[in-house]
């Protein structure tokens, strides 16, 4: 059941930033916004949406022994597909839907299926990315960085993450 903030919630926002800082958030630290980005002066008033792109990633098998399987990461991510391509519910045209599941989601197919969405999209367009897999941790990268753990990462090492899995901050 979702409730809405009540006033009560946004008085405790500096106590939850706070805790945030203490607990080791880096984003808190920095004083970055803990949930999505600061809006910009310059960026355009949302409008009309022209075109609706959509790229799909279930990740639940893996060709590292080292990285545990996951059940119904696939199943979700191609429900949720078919759901984004039906004409009652999500409207997404079928060729707008970029679907990679289990072996199909290597990093380079990702990548590929993204390259394609940003050299389409306009600024006017919406761009889903909907990722089901596992993710490393930023303490494990000396540098604080998150992986999706895609078909093909290679768990090992900090460097072979970094070298195949698909980073966080990229997505941003």
């Amino acid at each position: 059941k979702l409730v809405a903030p009540s006033s009560t919630d946004a008085r405790k926002a500096p106590l939850w930033i706070e805790r945030a800082a203490s607990g080791g958030s880096l984003a808190a630290k920095e004083a970055r916004p803990l949930f999505g980005y600061h809006k910009t002066e310059n960026k355009p008033v949302a409008g009309p949406v022209r075109e609706k792109w959509a790229v799909v990633v279930g990740v639940g098998k893996f060709a590292s022994k080292e990285v545990k399987g996951l059940q119904y990461t696939a199943k979700d991510a191609g429900d949720f597909a078919a759901v984004l391509k039906d004409p009652a519910v999500g409207r997404f045209a079928a060729d707008h839907v970029f679907v990679l599941l289990d072996e199909q989601a290597t990093l380079v197919n990702i990548r590929t299926a993204l390259g394609k969405i940003r050299e389409k999209a306009k600024p006017e367009d919406f761009v889903l990315l909907y990722v089901s897999s596992h993710g490393s941790p930023r303490e494990s990268d000396p540098r604080g960085v998150s992986y999706v753990i895609t078909y093909d990462t290679d768990v090992s090492a900090p460097e072979t993450i970094y070298a195949t899995g698909l980073a966080m901050s990229e997505i941003v």
